[in-house]
């Protein structure tokens, strides 16, 4: 790989303490002084302060601050379009700049700290806007997307085929355990994918608790945090009274002998067992 590839940077503020060079030169920074900033030694920030207009009874502010946070966060923005710029121009690098970026990335994310923090995010929207411009390439740093969205989920969701919801939506419905016209295959997507659940997410189911409970145990495989707990923090699911569905609910169903629903589980473990089988196809 040529040396002139401008990655260095990244390599300086991850592994090498760059960002104390960058906080040094913050204090007295003359681009930011020669459009009119100054530092606020009391504050730790730089203030433009500008008045407008020829009428002294009615003039026009202008206020801006820049802390150390904005003038790292622009610093680093500044280094990842010069890397997005230098891959449009030089794609014959592009395979071992994704091997660097993904080395970055993870690096980034685990160390918490403001300025791992916003290069991590800066670093996510480069692959994101990357896999964008070149679709048809297939790289291990592109699934780094899918990994951090599946983690952000409330429940978690492993990594599944693309198709898993839609064949989760048809089990529901299969299973006439809901109905199809109150709720919608993207009303389920949402619940099981969403970051935080809301009001408007809701599952309605039409069945006894005692089949909803081992069907909701059943599906727990295919989730991190999927159980009794996260599913009544949710308030997402609800019984056939309407009501939502707790834990002790669920506990209490589980619990009881029900050989009369021995069909139905069943019946229920077939549905889940082609799920697994179709986990990553």
């Amino acid at each position: 790989m040529e040396t002139n590839i401008p990655l260095d940077f990244f390599t300086q503020q991850l592994f090498l303490d760059g960002h104390k060079e960058i906080m040094k030169a913050f204090i007295d920074d003359t681009s930011l002084k020669l459009k009119g900033y100054r530092y606020s030694t009391e504050h730790d920030c730089y203030v433009l302060e500008v008045i407008y207009g020829t009428d002294p009874n009615n003039p026009i502010f202008e206020y801006d601050e820049i802390n150390r946070t904005d003038y790292y966060k622009a610093i680093v923005i500044k280094n990842i379009h010069d890397l997005f710029n230098y891959i449009t121009y030089n794609q014959v690098h592009l395979i071992e700049i994704l091997d660097k970026l993904k080395i970055f990335y993870n690096k980034a994310i685990t160390n918490d700290s403001i300025h791992s923090n916003c290069i991590s995010e800066q670093l996510y929207n480069l692959i994101t806007d990357l896999r964008i411009a070149y679709p048809t390439l297939k790289h291990t740093a592109f699934n780094l997307l899918n990994k951090s969205k599946r983690e952000g989920a409330f429940f978690q969701y492993k990594e599944l085929s693309p198709k898993f919801f839609e064949e989760l939506y048809n089990a529901l419905i299969k299973l006439d355990l809901i109905d199809d016209v109150d709720t919608t295959e993207e009303m389920v997507f949402n619940i099981f994918t969403c970051g935080r659940p809301t009001e408007d997410l809701k599952l309605a189911f039409i069945k006894p608790n005692s089949i909803i409970a081992y069907f909701l145990k059943q599906i727990e495989v295919f989730f991190d945090n999927l159980n009794a707990v996260t599913i009544e923090q949710s308030k997402c699911f609800y019984n056939k009274q309407g009501k939502v569905i707790n834990s002790a609910d669920l506990y209490t169903s589980l619990s009881r002998s029900n050989e009369k629903n021995k069909d139905y589980y069943n019946k229920i473990n077939s549905y889940i067992t082609h799920l697994k089988i179709r986990l990553k196809d």
